[in-house]
């Protein structure tokens, strides 16, 4: 059951994020982000094991995507977070997921 949760909470949290960006509302992004992943952090057992998943999993990310917008495979609408990086909602997604 915790894993359907978590799953929902996901898809919830990513959607929320890209419609947060579209609409410039990048603090709402990553809002929801903090509200998935504290969530998550709730139903799963070992904590500290799992926050530095979700660390390690969200630099990963921010790297791998901060690459794929330095390479033209994308462009973000915006750009919240530090110049010539990976919006850091962007990140913080790749983070939370199961």
């Amino acid at each position: 059951m915790k894993m359907m949760i978590n799953f929902i909470l996901f898809q919830v949290g990513w959607f929320a994020c890209v419609i947060s960006a579209s609409k410039q509302l990048e603090w709402l992004a990553l809002l929801s982000i903090g509200a998935v992943i504290a969530i998550h952090l709730f139903l799963v057992k070992d904590r500290i094991s799992e926050i530095q998943l979700i660390l390690i999993a969200g630099i990963i990310g921010l790297l791998l995507d901060s690459s794929l917008i330095a390479l033209g495979v994308f462009t973000p609408a915006s750009n919240f977070g530090f110049h010539g990086m990976a919006p850091l909602w962007l990140g913080g997604c790749c983070s939370a997921s199961p």
